[in-house]
């Protein structure tokens, strides 16, 4: 079986076992969402030079309180494409010395606790080729690439595909098709 085909077996297996899991009351739903987001990385290409160094680890970073998060801890040091993942947590927005550090990231997930800064942190990595993820209402509205949804109890997604492109992100087909809503700018517009 090619890699490929390994790959997208695990991904819908997973997705799976976490919708069972994301009903589960034991089981918190920042875990299932760390989980959700090392595999939005799998089905994500970056241009090569926001991945070129190899030994350049690929970044997590999370804005918001995910300390006690299991998964999110079990991501540090995983790899990725032979690279290392390295997550780092910002308890807020506000404790950030220099929020330029935010450009570095390959993935940023910004926690609802931060919603009042959303648009500062997305202008801050805007043309930076930084996968933008939330739990915040309207974040694909301005200007974030996957956020996070819940319908009938279940943790979904939804992707914008146009932002996406804008910051050189290929997020393949086999992602898009599970998205409960993809935007797409008119080729007209």
């Amino acid at each position: 079986m090619s890699r490929i085909t390994c790959l997208t077996v695990v991904f819908f297996m997973t997705l799976c076992i976490q919708q069972c899991v994301a009903e589960s009351v034991s089981y918190p739903e920042q875990e299932v969402k760390a989980a959700f987001i090392f595999n939005f990385m799998r089905f994500t290409d970056w241009p090569r030079e926001k991945i070129s160094d190899s030994n350049q680890p690929v970044r997590i970073f999370v804005i918001g309180d995910y300390t006690n998060c299991k998964t999110l801890k079990e991501m540090d040091k995983k790899q990725y494409n032979d690279k290392d993942v390295n997550v780092h947590v910002f308890k807020s927005y506000e404790n950030i010395e220099d929020p330029n550090i935010l450009k570095t990231s390959h993935v940023l997930f910004i926690c609802s606790s931060q919603k009042k800064h959303t648009k500062d942190i997305l202008k801050i990595v805007k043309n930076s080729n930084v996968l933008t993820i939330s739990e915040v209402d309207n974040f694909l509205e301005s200007g974030g690439i996957i956020n996070f949804v819940k319908e009938d109890q279940k943790i979904r997604f939804e992707v914008n595909r146009t932002i996406a492109d804008d910051e050189k992100l290929e997020i393949r087909s086999k992602l898009l098709k599970l998205a409960t809503r993809v935007i797409i700018k008119n080729p007209e517009d």
